[in-house]
């Protein structure tokens, strides 16, 4: 048996089929809050600025492609079916954006590699609010899409398969695999405390979320100016459970139609040539 390095190095990667970017745009801001730490706002605070910014709300509205990167670089970076994404697989991946948020937290020590130049930020909060946050909105949406009927419907979908997965890959890394859990509160400790001892001081920027996020906080780190407009809500988890059911329903129809299509196809089959042989031997 060959070694698991070995085996990373045979398997066949979907971001290998992907042609190099045609242009490449240096990243200039990269946000390694993990999930459920004001990374939704922080997004949508990066586009007021300017930036053309990266989420995973992004990957999810932009189709197949990105949700596969996606469920890809995280079985790669958590259970080695891979070689794990670096830079050249980052410039296809988040082509034409010059900032990154949320997705980075997940491979945060081969993004500050791949990006030495960037600015940083962590968005950090008490560990307890943190569980709370993805107990009730990661990890519920993954029980829920991975139960009857949503288990059976996403085999006859591509875009509903990869998201439930996403779901579970990300679920799973939350909180261990074991989702009654309290969210696994080491998970956020430890990514807080990896991306302050990797991102060099003078190029990170924490805020404390309890402290107050807005943007006094973070336009003076940017050297921006302070927009006109109110900085941007924060994602609640009501809001996460409406956004997540407004992006299923279309998938969920499309399965049921896919479903039944291939269910009826063989019964209408059989029925024309039940009424064939009949209506022949008439």
């Amino acid at each position: 048996m060959g070694s698991l390095h070995g085996r990373k190095h045979a398997a066949t990667r979907f971001v290998d089929t992907l042609p190099p970017p045609t242009k490449s745009v240096e990243v200039k801001v990269v946000v390694l809050s993990p999930s459920r730490s004001a990374t939704l706002a922080t997004y949508r605070a990066l586009k007021v600025l300017g930036y053309k910014t990266y989420h995973n709300y992004e990957s999810i509205y932009n189709g197949l492609r990105d949700m596969k990167l996606f469920n890809e670089s995280m079985r790669a970076k958590f259970h080695g079916e891979f070689e794990v994404y670096r830079r050249p697989e980052f410039e296809k991946w988040f082509q034409g954006y010059d900032a990154l948020t949320e997705l980075p937290s997940y491979f945060p020590e081969e993004i500050v590699e791949a990006y030495p130049r960037a600015k940083y930020i962590l968005v950090e909060r008490t560990p307890e609010s943190w569980a709370r946050s993805v107990m009730n909105s990661i990890v519920r949406m993954t029980e829920d899409v991975n139960r009857f009927p949503t288990s059976f419907l996403k085999q006859f979908d591509d875009a509903m398969y990869q998201l439930c997965s996403s779901a579970y890959i990300t679920a799973e890394r939350f909180s261990d695999g074991k989702f009654g859990r309290p969210g696994g509160l080491e998970a956020c400790a430890d990514c807080v405390a990896l991306v302050k001892k990797i991102v060099p001081p003078e190029q990170l920027l924490v805020v404390r979320l309890e402290d107050g996020l807005d943007w006094d906080a973070i336009c003076p780190f940017l050297q921006m100016p302070v927009p006109d407009e109110p900085f941007p809500p924060p994602f609640t988890p009501e809001v996460f459970k409406e956004t997540v059911e407004e992006f299923m329903m279309p998938q969920v129809k499309r399965a049921v139609r896919n479903a039944a299509a291939l269910i009826l196809s063989p019964i209408v089959v059989l029925v024309g040539a039940v009424w064939w042989a009949s209506d022949g031997v008439r």
